[in-house]
């Protein structure tokens, strides 16, 4: 993240591709089609909980295995606000500030 901050030209589309980009495609993945067909199947909650973190998390190969771990406890947050909410657009904001506020920070290194 860090190279791609250093090396992007117009840091404005870093921003739109990881701050917003990455959260809406990853939420309707993750917490939108995957979660609806297994929440209703027999993982339940639980089981759809810890399998769509733990495959959110091991896309995100690229970073050091902490990173990976918090992305997977991340995502376990944002299961449990879709639960709660029963919308995916609570997580996607969610995602989409985590990911922002990443952003900045490494525009800032």
């Amino acid at each position: 993240m860090v190279r791609m901050a250093k090396t992007t030209n117009v840091p404005l589309f870093l921003y739109l591709g990881v701050g917003i980009g990455a959260p809406l495609v990853e939420e309707f993945i993750f917490r939108g089609a995957l979660w609806r067909g297994w929440r209703l199947s027999r993982l339940g909650l639980w089981g759809t909980l810890l399998i769509t973190s733990f495959f959110w998390a091991i896309l995100h190969v690229q970073y050091p295995l902490a990173i990976i771990a918090y992305i997977f406890c991340l995502g376990l947050l944002l299961g449990f606000a879709r639960e709660k909410s029963g919308s995916i657009w609570i997580p996607v904001w969610m995602h989409a500030l985590n990911n922002g506020l990443a952003t900045i920070e490494m525009l800032r290194l």
